[in-house]
């Protein structure tokens, strides 16, 4: 994630896995767009994370601020991490702290994986 890439909409972290590999991914965005609703959510809350050819669905763990410049993200979980910086109502840009929003993988989906349920001609 650049602050190009950001300008767009949120971005997948270099230094992270991908959605498709095992590992910890993580994705940033800005706390006054897109990732403006990450201050709502709670543990239990559902996510889906959708690429190309694939649904992740993830569960929140936990939310937790953090400085950023103490911050070192934990690469061999299987979840999402989400990113925007802290606090959300902030009329200063380029502080240290990181709000984030840890998801658990719970399953996957991938096309040609759901059942197709026969039909019969009578």
């Amino acid at each position: 994630d650049s602050g190009e890439s950001l300008a767009f909409g949120p971005g997948h972290a270099f230094a992270s896995a991908m959605p498709e590999e095992r590992g910890t991914v993580m994705i940033s965005g800005h706390r006054d767009t897109h990732f403006s609703y990450l201050q709502q959510l709670e543990a239990g809350d559902r996510l889906i994370l959708k690429t190309r050819s694939t649904l992740h669905y993830y569960t929140v763990n936990s939310v937790e601020i953090v400085d950023s410049r103490k911050f070192t993200l934990d690469r061999d979980t299987n979840a999402l991490v989400l990113v925007t910086c802290y606090p959300f109502n902030s009329a200063i840009s380029g502080g240290t702290d990181r709000f984030l929003v840890y998801a658990q993988r719970d399953r996957i989906s991938r096309p040609g994986n759901h059942l197709i349920q026969p039909r019969f001609r009578s």
